[in-house]
C-alpha cells in the first residue's frame, strides 16, 4: 500500500548532530531533504572504484571460498583490478586489431619489411601492394607491370614494381607497417599477457565479499556525512535544523529519538510545487506487485497502490497468452530448480523466482480450462474435457444452437447433414469432423473453442476497464457512467455482430434482453458521463465525451490476449503435425526445437503483452504516475532487498 509521508523540521543542538544522524541512519525511517540531486557520479572516485572492481569481479567464476584478509587496503585492492580489467580491456583490443593486420598481410607471402626497404633504396623504385575484389576483376585492366601475387575469399592480391608511388582507385592499396614474423610474435605475446591478466582477475574472485563489505561500510559513512551536510546552522552555529520526510506509520520511531537527545522535531507544511516522495509497503506477493510497478513508473503519492492489481492481471494475461499446461509445467520445472540452486540469492532475485513461479501454475490452470497439453488436439471423449471451462462451454453452445435451431444451426447442417437428427451437443461436437492428413480434425469444436476464447478476452477487457474507473470513482465521476457505458456495450454489441454470446447460451441473460438492456445503459451512461464530468470540472469536462473512443480502442486491446494466445495453440499444433510426419528420429528434434521456440516466444509476448495491458491501458484510467521512490537514510547491507 501507499503510505502518506508527512515533512519534519528538526531542530537541535549542535553537540548532538552527529548523535541525531547516527540514530536516524539505524531507524531508516527519515528522508532528509537535499539541497542537490546526487547521482553515482558524486560518489568519491575511491568509491566508485571499489563499485567497479565489484562489477567486474562478480562477472568471473566463483573459485572456492571468499578471503577475509588482505595485504594492503581494500582502496588499493579495488584500484589494482580495476587498473588489470583496463589493461586486459586494451591488450584484447589489440589481439583483435593484431588478427584483422595479420589477415590483411597474410595472403602477401612472408617476407622481411627491412629487405624491402634495401630493394627498394638500391633499385630506385617503390614496392606496392594491392586488393581487388574478384567481383570487380572482369572490369579492371591489370597492367603487366602488376605482379600477381595470390587469391583468398575471391580477393585478389597484387604487388607494384614501380619507379614512381602509384595511385590506383579501383584498387584498394595494402600497407605494410610490419612484418607478418613480428606481427604474430607479438600475437603470442599479447595472447599470453591476456591469458594472465584473465587468470589475475579469477583468482581475485574471492575478494567479492571482502569488498561488498568494504563498500556498504563506506556508503553507510558517505550517505551519513551527506545528509549532515544539509544542516543550516542558526544562531552562530549553536543549533542545527535540518528537513526531512517520514512516513506516517513510522511517527512512532522518531520520538524516542529526539526526546534522548536536545532536538525538537515539530511538522511542518509541504510547500506548493514540491515533489513529495511515495512510500510503499507491500509483503509477500504485494512486494513482487511492486517490483513490477517500479518497471515503468513510480506511483504518485496521491496514487492508490496498483501493485496487487498489477501482479495479479498480470498472472492472468500471462497465461492466457501462453495458453498451454504442459509448458506451464515446464515452466514450474525451471522455476523449482532455480530455486533450488540459489537459495542464498539476493531479496530482489528470490521474488523474481516466486513470480516466475506463479505465472507457471497460472499457466497451468488456464491451460487446464482451456484444455491445451503442447498443442495436442485432443478428443472431445478424452477425460481431461471434464475440468475444462472452455469445452464446458463449447457444448452448452451446441446444446443452445440445437435447441433453438437458430441460423447458426442450419449453416452447420449444411456443411455436416448427417447432424440433423443429433439432439446433444457433446454429440455434435463428437461428430462434426473433418479429415486433414490422414487425422480427424473437430472442426466445431474447434471454431466454437475460438469464439469462446475472443469472447473470455474481451470479457476480461471489460472487467479490467470497468475495475480501474471504479478504482479512481471519487476522483472521476465520470467513471460511472462510463462502466455503465462498457456493461452496456457488451450486452449490445453481440446484436451487431450477430453473434450469439456466453451470456446467450448460458441463460444469464435472454438474447432480446440483453440487447435491450445494453442500448439502455449506453444511452444512459454516456450523457451521464458527460453531466458528471461537468458538474466536477465545469465548461472543461465537455471533452469527456471523446473518451468513448478511447474506452473503446483500449478494450479492442485485450484482443491481443486472444491472438497470442491462439497463435501459440496453433505453432504447437503445426510442429506436432510436422513431427509426426517426418518420423520418429526427426521428428523428435522438429518437436523439441518447434517447441522451444513457442516457448521462447510465449514468455516473450506474454511478459511484454501482459504487462503493456497493465501499464497502458489499465493504469489509463487509474494512475497518475510521476512519484519519486522514497528514499531514506538507512544502513546498508550486502543482503538487503
Amino acid at each position: 500500500m501507499i503510505i502518506g509521508v508527512k515533512k519534519y523540521l528538526f531542530i537541535g543542538v549542535n553537540e548532538d548532530k552527529a548523535t541525531f544522524f547516527k540514530q536516524m541512519q539505524k531507524k531508516g525511517v527519515v528522508e532528509f531533504l537535499s539541497k542537490r540531486e546526487r547521482s553515482i557520479s558524486d560518489l568519491p572516485k575511491d568509491l566508485q572504484k571499489v563499485m567497479d572492481a565489484i562489477k567486474i569481479l562478480i562477472k568471473q567464476p566463483k573459485n572456492g571460498g571468499d578471503a577475509t584478509v588482505i595485504e594492503g587496503s581494500t582502496d588499493d585492492l579495488a584500484a589494482t583490478i580495476v587498473e588489470v580489467k583496463d589493461r586486459l580491456d586494451n591488450l584484447m583490443e589489440e589481439k583483435s586489431s593484431l588478427k584483422f593486420e595479420i589477415s590483411q598481410i597474410e595472403p602477401l607471402g612472408e617476407f622481411s619489411l627491412s629487405e624491402v626497404r634495401e630493394i627498394e633504396r638500391q633499385s630506385n623504385r617503390h614496392i606496392q601492394f594491392f586488393s581487388l575484389a574478384g567481383s570487380q576483376l572482369k572490369f579492371t585492366s591489370i597492367t603487366k607491370d602488376l605482379l600477381y601475387l595470390n587469391r583468398r575469399d575471391d580477393i585478389h592480391y597484387f604487388m607494384s614494381f614501380s619507379p614512381d608511388i602509384r595511385n590506383l582507385p579501383e584498387m584498394v592499396e595494402i600497407e605494410v607497417k610490419h612484418s607478418l614474423h613480428a606481427l604474430r610474435c607479438r600475437l603470442e605475446e599479447v595472447t599470453r599477457s591476456i591469458q594472465e591478466h584473465e587468470r589475475e582477475l579469477r583468482e581475485s574472485r574471492v575478494y567479492v565479499t571482502l569488498l561488498e563489505k568494504h563498500l556498504t561500510s563506506r556508503l553507510n559513512r558517505y550517505n551519513l556525512e551527506c545528509a549532515s551536510e544539509e544542516v543550516s546552522s542558526p544562531l552562530d552555529k549553536t543549533l542545527f535544523a535540518v528537513e526531512g520526510w517520514i512516513p506516517e506509520n513510522h511517527l512512532h520511531k522518531l520520538f524516542p529519538i529526539s526526546e534522548r537527545l536536545r532536538v525538537h522535531a515539530e511538522e511542518i507544511a509541504v510547500e506548493d510545487g514540491e515533489h513529495v516522495p511515495t512510500y510503499m509497503e507491500n509483503k509477500s506477493y504485494g512486494k513482487i506487485g511492486e517490483d513490477l510497478v517500479h518497471i515503468y513508473d513510480t506511483p504518485a503519492p496521491q496514487d492508490k497502490d496498483p501493485s496487487n492489481w498489477v501482479l495479479w492481471a498480470f498472472a492472468l494475461f500471462f497465461a492466457m497468452i501462453v495458453s498451454d499446461a504442459g509448458y506451464g509445467l515446464i515452466f514450474l520445472g525451471i522455476s523449482i530448480f532455480l530455486i533450488k540452486k540459489f537459495s542464498h540469492a539476493h531479496a530482489y532475485i528470490k521474488r523474481t523466482f516466486r513470480l516466475f513461479t506463479l505465472l507457471s501454475l497460472s499457466c497451468i490452470a488456464w491451460g487446464i480450462l482451456a484444455n491445451t497439453y503442447f498443442g495436442i488436439d485432443l478428443s472431445p471423449k478424452n477425460p481431461l474435457n471434464k475440468v475444462s471451462l472452455i469445452h464446458y462451454l463449447a457444448v452448452h453452445k451446441a446444446d443452445y444452437h440445437i435447441t433453438h435451431r437458430d441460423t447458426t444451426h442450419k449453416r452447420l447442417l449444411e456443411k455436416y447433414p448427417h447432424l440433423a437428427d443429433v439432439e446433444s451437443g457433446e454429440e455434435f461436437l463428437q461428430r462434426a469432423i473433418e479429415h486433414k492428413g490422414g487425422s480427424v480434425h473437430y472442426a466445431v469444436l474447434s471454431d466454437f473453442r475460438d469464439s469462446i476464447f475472443m469472447e473470455i478476452a474481451l470479457l476480461v477487457g471489460v472487467l479490467h476497464i470497468s475495475l480501474s474507473l471504479l478504482r479512481y470513482l471519487r476522483r472521476h465521476w465520470a467513471g460511472s457512467g462510463w462502466i455503465l457505458t462498457i456493461i452496456g456495450g457488451y450486452l449490445f454489441f453481440p446484436k451487431i455482430l450477430d453473434s450469439t454470446s456466453v451470456i446467450h447460451f448460458m441463460y444469464f441473460i435472454p438474447r432480446q434482453i440483453g440487447y435491450e438492456v445494453g442500448l439502455l445503459l449506453m444511452c444512459t451512461g454516456i450523457p451521464l458521463s458527460v453531466l458528471l464530468s461537468l458538474i466536477q470540472n465545469g465548461w472543461g469536462g465537455c471533452i469527456e465525451i471523446t473518451k468513448v473512443i478511447e474506452l473503446f480502442a483500449d478494450i479492442l486491446s485485450y484482443l491481443r490476449i486472444y491472438a497470442l494466445g491462439l497463435a501459440a495453440m496453433i505453432l504447437a499444433t503445426t510442429f506436432n503435425e510436422m513431427g509426426v510426419s517426418l518420423g520418429l528420429a526427426l521428428g523428435f528434434f522438429v518437436i523439441l526445437i518447434g517447441h522451444v521456440i513457442n516457448l521462447a516466444i510465449g514468455v516473450m509476448g506474454g511478459t511484454i503483452h501482459g504487462l503493456r495491458l497493465n501499464f497502458i491501458e489499465w493504469y489509463h484510467h487509474s494512475f497518475d504516475g510521476g512519484g519519486r521512490p522514497f528514499q531514506p537514510l538507512k544502513l546498508l547491507n550486502i543482503k538487503g532487498g
